[in-house]
């Protein structure tokens, strides 16, 4: 995990993506992402059991196309592999490898990683990127709403892009929000004013580079190359990603 970190993480999206460390993040960053990603983060040992027959139930019954199973570990490891495919063997070696980084490395080290390696739309791999994609701003700027707006996102990047849909957004970072009062990470008038707060994106750094349209047709083209690079070379997401954003493609 720790050569991967060196060798790849800080690659990733050129020079969009510096490496922060866990003490230099926002408690209210990794409080939403945890309230809304994987609330027994801290308790269990690399998968969440009960999510994960849940998950196994769905996927024979064929109930729902979403399966909602991965604990923060596990997506760390996809991260890091570019495997996303859904399938039983990829989810068996998924857990495995999960365990195993549970079992070699603490909890912090495993959230650091998380929150510096997550795709958060616009091109942003990393909460430090989607500070700045979304806000022209750094962590320790970020008001409550705007933690919450960005810990939104990780469920659907496209959907819950603040600036392509901020309607989709602002459902999202509500749940956000209540979730983290529920779980006692914010007081009642902590959520109460952050619920009442509208968010701007009138300092993006996307916007200021690039407009909307524009935007949304670099990323297209840079999907239609990913894709390319994958299916005739073979390679994986993760590699192609870094062709692109440092290889010099």
């Amino acid at each position: 995990l720790a050569d991967y970190v060196e060798s790849e993480i800080l690659l990733q999206n050129g020079v969009r993506k510096v490496k922060y460390k866990l003490d230099e993040i926002s408690d209210y960053v990794k409080n939403g992402f945890i309230a809304m990603e994987d609330r027994k983060f801290y308790s269990h040992n690399g998968i969440d059991l009960k999510r994960t027959l849940g998950a196994a139930l769905n996927y024979i019954t064929k109930t729902s196309s979403v399966y909602g199973a991965s604990t923060i570990t596990q997506q760390v490891v996809k991260n890091i592999s570019g495997d996303n495919e859904v399938k039983i063997t990829r989810k068996l070696a998924e857990i495995i490898r999960a365990m195993h980084i549970e079992a070699n490395h603490g909890k912090d080290e495993i959230l650091e990683l998380y929150l510096n390696t997550i795709y958060l739309g616009q091109g942003a791999n990393g909460v430090k990127a989607a500070a700045k994609v979304y806000f022209g701003k750094e962590l320790d700027e970020l008001t409550l709403t705007e933690c919450a707006a960005i810990a939104g996102i990780s469920k659907n990047p496209y959907k819950y892009d603040i600036i392509r849909f901020p309607e989709f957004n602002k459902e999202r970072r509500a749940t956000v929000l209540m979730t983290m009062r529920d779980n006692e990470k914010i007081t009642e008038s902590e959520f109460q004013a952050a619920l009442k707060e509208e968010v701007s994106t009138e300092n993006s750094e996307k916007l200021q580079s690039a407009g909307k349209e524009q935007s949304y047709f670099v990323d297209e083209v840079i999907m239609s190359v990913q894709e390319d690079l994958m299916e005739q070379k073979g390679y994986s997401k993760a590699l192609a990603n870094q062709l692109l954003y440092t290889g010099g493609l």
